[in-house]
């Protein structure tokens, strides 16, 4: 069975926010920053979903919108995130090269040592 997912706490604290008012004109207030913060959470699950194979036509069918208009929404978020994992691959990437060179490196040194 699959894991609950966890409702991020700004997106909580907004909801509580908006039904919390008897005052409609309150409430529709709170309401536009709960609108908000559910958008930051769709495009993280939207990221999510895309690094897990998802298309953004199923996205799209998944909110009931087109691919298009899903892409137009929420490209720009999946871009930056792009952004930061391809640095974050090539940071990783450039360790590996160093600890595979230091391995190498103290290898021949046993090799040496050795005969």
């Amino acid at each position: 069975m699959a894991e609950r997912r966890d409702v991020p706490s700004a997106l909580h604290d907004a909801w509580r926010d908006a039904t919390k008012h008897p005052d409609p004109l309150e409430a529709l207030i709170a309401a536009r920053q709960l609108e908000h913060e559910l958008t930051q959470w769709q495009g993280q699950l939207v990221s999510e979903a895309l690094a897990a194979g998802a298309t953004w036509e199923m996205i799209g069918d998944a909110l009931g919108i087109t691919r298009q208009a899903v892409w137009r929404r929420f490209h720009a978020d999946v871009d930056d995130l792009k952004i930061h994992y391809r640095a974050e691959a090539e940071r990783l990437r450039r360790k590996a090269e160093h600890d595979a060179r230091r391995a190498a490196r103290d290898a021949m040194r046993r090799a040496r040592r050795d005969r």
